[in-house]
């Protein structure tokens, strides 16, 4: 009788597996039967988890075998049954494993004793744990030890803070720095002076310089006692949230305009921006933080902010005339889940799109794991930005407002109705025929996929609806009727202001499959594997499937190991320019490993302890000595040689200014920046801060751009810093830095009324600067103003005055200006 129906004969008589691989030593000891099995656990297991599972398991069968289970084993694939107990040399495994047949795994074949373990196994019979029946699954992914004992998955601990740094420390901070310091020999340098350290907190915490009355507040003196209280006032100051948001805004790709080739703007987009601001603004706990944004709708659907910060999904790119409508809703799908997994877990994912992650433990089925969370969401445009009080108001009045006018509404309505088939008649047959026939089904009859697809094209109408232009007589009726609609019911309520938004389909979660999967099997939401094997548990909500609360749940678990490592790695990067974890959104074998693994982990477990409040974070980090660290060492060339790269952090590092921050300092100083917060985008001429400029992905502000700023088109950790042409371009001959030159020297004028040039250039370098100039730097700037009043025909300070009024852009004064402006010192800060 042949193999496979003898197996199929004992399988249905329900002979025990373990009978099978055994039946020819029916009296073997139970003895023998546990030794075979220890084998099996600590041997044949491993080594099928390691190395066969992730092509032949439950979410891949490479050639339709599987080998997580003696059932597949036993069944084979399709060349047959990939091993016959107790006969090894008639085991197709073995002859793959040995590369005379099929050579398995292909790109890391098994060792000698990896082999002869596996021939010693099929050998003796193949032993396997069996419940009820059946082979025990080996379940979860096939990870190594090595990828078990990866650093950025262990639990996150608080080691205790060394005794080191006596006489230095400021912070237990300072203790750990302190202790690798010492370890390694090197002393850190001393303390920056008052000047350097207000200037550096200004440009740190608010993004601007101080005011040389500011900077005058502290003094070596007054150090210990001002100093604190200086941070504490200005983290409470609101242009703290303007600029910290900004570095959010950089993770999560925000954008204010669709991207692509039309790249149209997203008139409410601003709304998320001001989330964050305010979010940063009133500390809210980083766990609430996160929440919000990837469920806000689902964990606090009364309050507007909470609808507004789910804005983070829609920060996605979109091209409104697309007709590949299911490739375009998948891509979506792609881009939130990409940037979530990057944003909030430090983690690059999109390589798991289409096999397990080459280098790190993320399977395929993780990928969509994640996706699934987001596979009911569909966007919304007209979901009230206000909390349920004001939306239940409005609607009892519309409601009421509806009611009146029936009759008169339906005139309306048989005027618009032509206009809306030509509409529908222009955009829906552009698309193919099977996405034609779901958007002609009745939204009740759709699935979540179709819905989300029809949204799509729906938005296509709408534009075409937007575009339609009435007949005179229609037009002229349609006044006439709106006229009397408004004597009948009067004027309609205010509409409520809109988010930029998503929400749920309905509570039936949508279907989502592994990419290219035969079977189409369903995955459902959940995490990493090798973090929690276990898909979520989640709770549905009436119009929601609560998939999004569980990720977001998960994500901030305290015991997740990675989401507190990634938000205190992404601060610390900001305050010192290198992150501990030089890679801050990859935290995988391909990205850095930390410099000090224990602070980092002590500053992430006690920010959990702190209730994930990020102000706590920055007192710890601005109050240290290590950050008020000089930028110079008395003995640079002994630590370099020991530490040339400063990972140590035995020195501050001296960084150029972000684009903003060189943008917003000139306004600064030229006396011009708007303080405007919030609220609507503005044109990019506006005098207002650069976070308030309209940022269009295909058409970013020319300066900023220059400077690396970013352009929302990609999830972005860390700023470029460049040294190109078009930066001199923009700054020495730009006419935006003429003109604030031309301002600041205006400005200079005002606040001295003095004719005397040491006088005009000392308040023009304090300004610029925070500092007098150099008696040098004085001789140097008398001499330019001086040939500069020669060449324009001027004698004196006033002519300048006079000169500005005529010609701000050519006034000798405005020039020097522009000299500083252009300087290091100015763009960059020590």
């Amino acid at each position: 009788m042949p193999k496979p129906v003898v197996t199929l004969l004992l399988i249905a008589c329900s002979i025990s597996l373990p009978a099978l691989a055994q039946e020819s030593s029916p009296a073997e000891s139970a003895a023998d039967n546990a030794a075979r099995e220890r084998f099996f656990e600590t041997t044949i297991r491993p080594l099928l988890h390691a190395k066969c599972v992730k092509c032949h398991g439950e979410n891949k069968q490479e050639s339709g075998l599987r080998l997580d289970s003696l059932e597949g084993l036993l069944q084979g694939g399709d060349s047959g049954a990939a091993a016959t107990p107790g006969q090894p040399t008639e085991s197709l495994l073995l002859q793959a494993v040995r590369y005379e047949s099929l050579q398995m795994p292909p790109d890391d074949p098994l060792t000698a004793e990896q082999i002869a373990n596996l021939e010693r196994w099929i050998a003796d019979g193949a032993a396997w744990p069996v419940v009820d029946g059946k082979s025990v699954r080996l379940e979860g992914a096939a990870f190594t030890e090595e990828e078990r004992g990866f650093w950025s998955l262990q639990p996150v601990v608080q080691p205790t803070v060394p005794d080191a740094g006596s006489g230095w420390s400021r912070t237990d901070v300072d203790s750990f720095v302190a202790a690798r310091l010492q370890h390694s020999g090197i002393v850190p340098a001393p303390r920056a002076t008052p000047r350097e350290l207000v200037r550096r907190l200004y440009f740190d915490v608010l993004g601007v310089p101080p005011t040389p009355e500011e900077v005058a507040e502290l003094s070596d003196a007054n150090f210990d006692t001002v100093w604190p209280q200086l941070v504490d006032r200005l983290l409470a100051d609101p242009r703290y949230g303007e600029h910290w948001g900004r570095h959010w805004l950089d993770v999560v790709r925000y954008a204010e305009s669709d991207g692509f080739r039309a790249d149209f703007y997203r008139p409410t987009a601003w709304r998320y921006r001001d989330y964050v601001v305010n979010s940063f603004n009133d500390d809210k706990p980083y766990d609430e933080f996160v929440r919000e944004q990837i469920a806000g709708d689902e964990i606090a659907p009364d309050r507007a902010d909470a609808l507004v910060a789910t804005g983070f999904l829609r920060t996605y790119l979109y091209e409104y005339n697309q007709r590949d409508a299911r490739t375009q809703w998948q891509d979506i799908l792609n881009q939130i889940t990409d940037v979530t997994g990057e944003a909030f877990l430090g983690v690059g994912i999109a390589c798991a799109r289409c096999h397990d992650h080459k280098f790190d433990p993320i399977l395929q089925a993780d990928y969509f794991r994640m996706q699934a969370a987001f596979g009911s969401v569909i966007p919304r445009d007209d979901i009230p930005a206000a909390d349920r009080d004001a939306r239940d108001r409005y609607d009892a009045e519309y409601a009421a407002w509806l009611a009146k006018g029936t009759e008169i509404r339906a005139e309306i309505d048989a005027v618009w109705k032509p206009y809306l088939q030509k509409a529908w008649n222009i955009a829906v047959p552009k698309f193919t025929e099977d996405i034609q026939a779901l958007y002609a089904k009745a939204p009740a009859d759709r699935t979540p996929l179709e819905q989300q697809i029809s949204d799509l094209v729906k938005r296509q109408v709408d534009f075409e609806i937007e575009r339609m232009k009435f007949s005179d007589n229609d037009k002229k009726k349609l006044e006439e009727l709106e006229a009397r609609l408004k004597e009948v019911a009067g004027d309609a309520p205010l509409k409520l202001p809109t988010a930029f938004t998503i929400a749920d389909v309905s509570a039936v979660p949508a279907q989502i499959h592994l990419a290219a999967d035969p079977k189409r099997r369903v995955i459902p939401a959940g995490g990493f594997t090798i973090i929690t094997p276990q898909p979520f548990d989640p709770k549905p909500l009436a119009d929601s499937t609560g998939q999004r609360t569980a990720l977001a749940d998960w994500i901030v678990r305290p015991d997740n190991p990675l989401t507190s490592r990634v938000i205190v790695n992404r601060i610390w990067q900001q305050h010192f320019g290198t992150g501990i974890v030089e890679t801050a959104s990859d935290f995988g074998s391909l990205g850095g490993e930390p410099t000090h693994p224990e602070l980092l982990d002590w500053l992430a477990s006690s920010l959990v302890q702190n209730g994930w409040r990020i102000k706590w974070l920055h007192r710890q980090i601005l109050n240290s000595a290590t950050w008020q660290m000089s930028s110079f060492h008395p003995d640079a060339q002994a630590a370099e040689h020991i530490d040339p790269g400063n990972r140590l952090r035995w020195r501050f590092r001296i960084r150029r200014l972000a684009a903003e921050q060189i943008r917003d300092a000139m306004l600064s100083v030229s006396g011009e920046l708007l303080s405007e917060q919030g609220g609507p985008s503005v044109e990019q001429t506006s005098l207002r801060r650069s976070l308030d400029l309209r940022a269009i992905r295909n058409r970013p502000e020319r300066l900023l751009k220059s400077l690396d700023g970013v352009d929302g088109l990609n999830s972005i950790p860390k700023r470029s810093v460049t040294t190109t042409p078009t930066q001199a371009l923009q700054l020495m001959n730009g006419e935006w830095a003429r003109a604030r030159a031309a301002a600041m020297a205006g400005r200079v004028l005002d606040e001295t009324n003095s004719d005397d040039p040491a006088v005009v250039i000392a308040r023009a370098f304090q300004l610029a600067y925070d500092r007098p100039p150099t008696a040098d730097e004085t001789s140097l700037a008398t001499e330019m103003l001086a040939q500069l009043r020669t060449a324009s025909g001027s004698s004196d300070a006033n002519a300048d005055a006079n000169a500005d009024a005529a010609a701000p852009l050519e006034s000798p004064l405005a020039d020097l200006c522009h000299v500083l402006l252009n300087s290091n010192e100015f763009v960059y800060v020590d």
